[in-house]
């Protein structure tokens, strides 16, 4: 990335801490011009945002922009209500244990849907929330607000139940692939810093897209006992990724249930990238 955008001549910095990258810029008053190039989307990791504090700590306009917090728009307290749930790994361990008491209970409860909004919390007059079974429970199917490839909807179950991935969660994939065969529906992992950013309330990321990985090739065949009439195999992927196919579902389920019960009882990073005939 690095590469792509240094021209001949040009000094280059590859830092992604925030204030060794406001030393420098200090250090270059020479420089009448600097750019930052950030890989991934910005406006998910916390890391751009704490770089724009520390850039701009000694900015008036950032001070008045706190004080004057409370006056920002709908749609930005809406935004910001959801990034600081994204952003904030300790406030996303801490709201995974801390009871609710408010009226929605969080951005992702069915309460949310005409809701005409308070002080800290957005309004949802106009969201509209599609009724769907699945796992034999009723869940709600939205269309989210971030729109990070085609169709991108999150499904959310309609009790206010923390995420929890154990062998249900591979149950309610293939109930909703049922219900709607052109999407793919994925889960974040159960764990703050690494996994949803809501993880009070049980949720699944989907749409009408075919990432990379599900495209890559098998690069090794497995064979795992128990499961020989399974089709499984390591992905060429840079991260972990165990690809398993069968005609059979529940075959499925069952198998990315033990692969998942192996990993956390030997604490391997296994990604399962679940496919049907």
């Amino acid at each position: 990335m690095v590469d792509s955008v240094k021209r001949p001549g040009q000094d280059v910095l590859v830092e992604y801490r925030s204030q060794e990258i406001r030393d420098y810029i200090d250090a270059h008053p020479e420089y009448d011009n600097i750019v930052i190039v950030l890989s991934g989307d910005v406006g998910f990791y916390s890391g751009a945002r704490k770089l724009l504090e520390v850039l701009c700590q000694d900015s008036a306009d950032l001070r008045v922009q706190r004080k004057n917090g409370s006056e920002q728009s709908e749609e930005e307290q809406d935004s910001s209500a959801q990034n600081n749930a994204e952003k904030d790994p300790k406030a996303i361990a801490a709201a995974k244990l801390v009871k609710s008491s408010s009226y929605p209970k969080c951005l992702l409860c069915p309460e949310n849907e005409g809701y005409a909004g308070r002080v800290n919390h957005p309004a949802r007059e106009n969201h509209r929330i599609i009724p769907i079974t699945v796992n034999d429970s009723p869940w709600g199917f939205q269309y989210s607000p971030y729109v990070y490839y085609n169709e991108h909807c999150i499904v959310f179950n309609s009790s206010h139940i923390p995420m929890k991935i154990e062998k249900n969660t591979f149950i309610k994939l293939f109930d909703f692939v049922k219900l709607f065969p052109h999407y793919f529906l994925g889960s974040n992992a159960d764990l703050p810093i690494v996994g949803g950013s809501i993880l009070s309330h049980d949720h699944f990321q989907g749409g009408h897209y075919t990432f990379a990985m599900a495209k890559a090739p098998i690069e090794k065949h497995v064979t795992i006992p128990g499961y020989e009439d399974v089709e499984a195999g390591i992905v060429k992927w840079p991260l972990s990724v165990l690809r398993i196919r069968h005609k059979d579902e529940k075959r499925l389920i069952e198998l990315a249930t033990h692969v998942l019960e192996v990993w956390r009882n030997t604490q391997c990073w296994i990604c399962a990238n679940l496919q049907t005939d």
